[in-house]
C-alpha cells in the first residue's frame, strides 16, 4: 500500500537561538505514521531531510535514515518546495 501524505507544514524553528538567521522545518505526515522532518537555514534554499519517524515511536528516536523518500512524499515535496530546492 503506497503512503498518503495527510499533512505538510513549513514553520520557524521556534527552539533556536535569537542570533544569526532562522532555521525553518518542513514535516511531512502520512497516513499510516510515518514522518519526514525537513530543515533549512534562512539564508539557504536547499532543504535537508534532518530526520524521518513514526507517530509511534519517541522523536528521539528517529533518525536521517538514507532509503530512498516514498513516491507520494516527494511528490509533496515537487509540489510545495520544488524539486530543485530539497535533498535527501
Amino acid at each position: 500500500m503506497a503512503k498518503q501524505v495527510t499533512h505538510a507544514v513549513e514553520f520557524r524553528d521556534p527552539i533556536q537561538m535569537s542570533l544569526g538567521p532562522d532555521k525553518y522545518l518542513f514535516v511531512v505526515a502520512c497516513g499510516d505514521g510515518s514522518i519526514y522532518e525537513f530543515q533549512k537555514m534562512e539564508d539557504s534554499k536547499l532543504w535537508n531531510l534532518r530526520s524521518r519517524g513514526s507517530t509511534d515511536e519517541s522523536p528521539r528516536s528517529w533518525t536521517a535514515r538514507r532509503a530512498p523518500l516514498p513516491g507520494d512524499v516527494e511528490d509533496t515535496l515537487d509540489e510545495m518546495i520544488g524539486k530543485d530546492y530539497w535533498n535527501q
